[in-house]
């Protein structure tokens, strides 16, 4: 498999998704970042789709669907997304600026907070190698306190 050179080239393609919720249960699921259309080669459509266990022993089909647009200038070193949440309204979610955090090209870290009324919502992005990725969140508010990891483990 040839080394990606961007991180379009990183998320493009199927992932197998795992989803830990400390305090409501796991999502196991899969994924995809597709082109959203032939003309915007900036902008990837993410999504996602899976069966949740809650801790009771319950399950139910759960999805989402979200735009990744890369917003990084032809100067930059870094790679700057943004994180758009589709429906029922358009909104962005996050802008994530990643850095490289080793001696190589990985890993890539990025980290922003979202605020939705009295909720924040404070994420990390972790894109550990080219088919590895980890995401944290971190939910406060006057009736949210948990965090979740979200894996993403790229098919090859």
């Amino acid at each position: 498999m040839k080394e990606p050179t961007n991180l379009l080239e990183v998320f493009l393609g199927n992932w197998c998704v795992e989803r830990q919720i400390n305090t409501l249960g796991r999502t196991d699921g899969k994924a995809s970042f597709t082109l959203f259309s032939a003309k915007s080669k900036n902008i990837l459509k993410y999504e996602e789709s899976g069966i949740f266990f809650n801790t009771s022993g319950k399950s139910f089909k759960v999805s989402q669907s979200l735009l990744f647009e890369n917003i990084t200038s032809k100067t930059s070193q870094e790679s700057s997304w943004q994180v758009w949440k589709t429906a029922p309204v358009e909104s962005l979610l996050h802008t994530l600026y990643f850095q490289s955090t080793g001696k190589d090209n990985f890993p890539k870290v990025a980290e922003d907070t979202h605020v939705c009324s009295k909720d924040s919502y404070n994420a990390r992005f972790t894109i550990i190698n080219p088919v590895n990725i980890e995401i944290y969140y971190k939910v406060l508010g006057p009736k949210k306190d948990y965090h979740s990891i979200c894996v993403l483990k790229k098919i090859v």
